[in-house]
């Protein structure tokens, strides 16, 4: 690869780097990426398709359908010749499946493979019922996209389901959508803006290189094409991640065909690329740099959520030394009262015992001093003569705090 000097050169190589990712694509692989890449671009398709009204925000389960298939001669088959057949696309939409299989080239056994998806489905959703006695089979929503054209494809497929000695019969019916019918501004009208890129398949034929009507025609379905993708992500009509992801198909349809059926000097066709690669790379750009803006918010939420954090645990760790602190003031105000109450006494005493000593009978002593001293007044006359602690020994009885006197 060859050396880009300055800024423009870096963005060519960019270019080509782009390029040669997107022309690695499949058609199958493609149009999967893009019905499975954002959910609100998937619902918009199925509301406007089979006429439904999903909120942007409905919820959106994308599922399996898978089961072994006898295959001979099959390089993915296994030991005993079987290989695991998968459907092309299968979601859930608030509770209703959808099953899409997507044609690039016409399968007339279409309708069988599809109702054996169903089938399926349908078996296992009901063997996980509640309600064994009386189980329903739910078969999805089918579709066939089909991308190429050919004369054979008609817009409904269908199969009947009889069951042997019963009357009645049940018609098993597929839409098709045919890719191909429709011009780049009818897709666009009716909002199938997944479709876009595949209306230039119509294209990859030997008669492109000999028709300068379809050598025009392909020129301008080819601006259009990349101009709408422009326009509706400047409109905001489809996601960045749809967009990105339009262009890339364009780009590599573009890309095939006219490298394989046009002159290396088509400018038109190589403007439009040019235009639409500065389109993706800028859009690649502004995803990334969404994507760096959405980690920093959420490193800075995980700052703010941790800071927050923290000044829980700081107030909780204050309310608790908080409680502790009440809780030794209730402590020291109980010593308080109990020390003042004890000096309360001692004082009371001594003032009783030089009452007594004066000759002052102990029931009067008692009222002047504050003390219960009635029930004692046989011992407080014989501890008249007394010492103060003799006196007190005799009191403790009244207050078990006297005792410290």
């Amino acid at each position: 690869m060859r050396r880009a000097d300055g800024p423009h050169g870096a963005a060519a190589l960019e270019k080509e780097t782009v390029i040669k990712v997107i022309a690695s694509m499949t058609i199958d692989e493609s149009i999967k990426l893009l019905f499975s890449q954002n959910d609100i671009d998937l619902i918009n398709f199925i509301n406007v398709f089979f006429d439904k009204h999903y909120a942007p925000d409905a919820k959106v389960v994308h599922e399996n359908i898978e089961f072994p298939s006898k295959a001979a001669q099959d390089d993915f088959a296994d030991e005993k010749g079987f290989r695991t057949v998968l459907a092309d696309f299968v979601v859930r939409i608030d509770g209703d499946i959808y099953h899409f299989e997507f044609q690039s080239a016409y399968d007339g056994t279409i309708v069988l493979r599809v109702f054996c998806y169903g089938m399926h489905k349908a078996y296992n959703d009901a063997r996980l019922s509640r309600n064994l006695e009386e189980l329903h089979f739910v078969f999805p929503q089918p579709l066939v996209i089909q991308l190429a054209a050919s004369s054979k494809s008609r817009d409904e497929l269908k199969a009947v389901i009889h069951i042997s000695g019963c009357s009645d019969f049940l018609e098993f019916k597929v839409p098709v959508l045919n890719v191909w019918k429709y011009t780049v501004d009818q897709l666009v009208e009716k909002r199938w803006y997944h479709l876009l890129p595949y209306s230039l398949i119509q294209y990859n034929t030997q008669s492109l290189r000999a028709s300068d009507e379809k050598k025009m025609n392909f020129r301008e379905d080819s601006r259009r094409v990349f101009g709408y993708i422009r326009e509706l992500y400047d409109k905001g009509q489809i996601t960045p991640g749809l967009a990105y992801d339009l262009l890339s198909v364009a780009s590599y349809f573009c890309t095939f065909i006219s490298g394989k059926y046009l002159p290396d000097d088509d400018k038109e066709v190589r403007n439009s690329m040019e235009s639409a690669m500065e389109r993706y790379l800028e859009i690649t750009r502004g995803r990334e740099r969404a994507i760096q803006a959405a980690m920093q918010k959420v490193q800075e939420l995980e700052a703010a959520m941790q800071e927050a954090h923290e000044t829980v645990q700081e107030a909780r760790e204050t309310v608790q030394e908080a409680r502790a602190t009440a809780q030794e003031a209730r402590e020291t105000a109980q010593e308080a009262r109990e020390t003042a109450f004890a000096a309360e006494q001692r004082g009371g005493l001594r003032c009783a015992l030089n009452l007594l000593r004066r000759g002052m009978p102990p029931e009067e002593a008692a009222d002047i001093t504050g003390l219960d001293g009635h029930a004692f007044t046989e011992e407080l006359k014989l501890a008249g003569t007394g010492t103060l602690d003799e006196v007190a020994e005799v009191y403790k009885g009244f207050n078990g705090s006297v005792a410290a006197l």
